[in-house]
């Protein structure tokens, strides 16, 4: 992992002049400490578009699955607005944060930046239940809450969703657009 570091750290100038991303942090899952989320907010999917050409950043896609993973699964979809939850069904994603562990029986990470600092990920397939999640993850102390609709779930061998632009993805790109 220290190397793995070392790289997204000479990419991070390149990164930061990159138009359309709002949030980057890294997570490791509290189930398995070898194992790494990079959870990304990006302004729209022409954003990410952008970035998934970028030369150097593909360059560390292939350093990823070469040197750095194992695998990789990479889920992509638009946020939902909390306030005006659409009545819909499909692959949603709950992530909620805080400095609790907000255990809902979703996958617990925490920060490698913030030690202390936590996401929870839950999977569900409606909306109305996506909701009751949501609010009791605030019951629980989480400091915010978010809903995603996955639009796309591929993995470096599972590539059915995966955009037909892109022959590989090495880092995990989510937007609100998530």
């Amino acid at each position: 992992m220290e190397y793995y570091f070392a790289h997204v750290d000479r990419l991070k100038p390149r990164l930061a002049a990159h138009k359309g991303l709002l949030y980057l942090e890294r997570f490791r899952p509290l189930h398995d400490p070898e194992a790494l989320l990079s959870h990304q907010l990006w302004q729209d999917e022409a954003a990410i578009q952008g970035w998934r050409q970028d030369t150097v950043h593909r360059a560390s896609q292939k350093a990823g699955r070469q040197v750095h993973f194992e695998g990789y699964r990479i889920r992509v979809g638009p946020q939902l607005d909390l306030a005006s939850l659409p009545d819909t069904s499909g692959r949603l994603l709950v992530a909620s944060y805080g400095d609790a562990h907000n255990h809902d029986g979703g996958q617990v990470f925490e920060s490698v930046t913030r030690p202390g600092f936590f996401m929870t990920l839950t999977d569900t397939i409606n909306t109305a239940t996506a909701g009751t999640l949501a609010s009791a993850a605030r019951l629980r102390g989480a400091e915010s809450v978010r809903i995603f609709q996955i639009n796309r779930d591929y993995t470096m061998t599972e590539r059915t969703e995966a955009p037909k632009d892109d022959s590989h993805s090495a880092l995990d790109q989510r937007t609100p657009y998530l």
